[in-house]
């Protein structure tokens, strides 16, 4: 039996990581940020966006935000000038 976890907050977002099978984008991570309002009558997420980003960044991003709730939406912006 699925438990269904409410939250009395409006926003709940997932992260979803993709498999790179090309060797030209080693040390990267693609995936998908899905962003779903309990506000919603529908079961699927309301906004997606697609990221690609240095492994050590998409970790932060995952840490930060997957699978957390939030009242209002996270503004994201990234600034990366550099890959260690």
């Amino acid at each position: 039996m699925i438990q269904e976890v409410k939250s009395n907050k409006r926003y709940f977002i997932s992260i979803i990581e993709y498999a790179i099978m090309n060797n030209n984008w080693e040390g990267f991570r693609m995936g998908r940020i899905e962003v779903y309002d309990n506000e919603s009558d529908s079961s699927y997420a309301m906004y997606e966006g697609f990221i690609r980003l240095p492994d050590k960044a998409f970790e932060q991003l995952r840490d930060e935000l997957d699978f957390k709730y939030f009242d209002k939406l996270p503004y994201l912006r990234f600034d990366i000038t550099e890959v260690e």
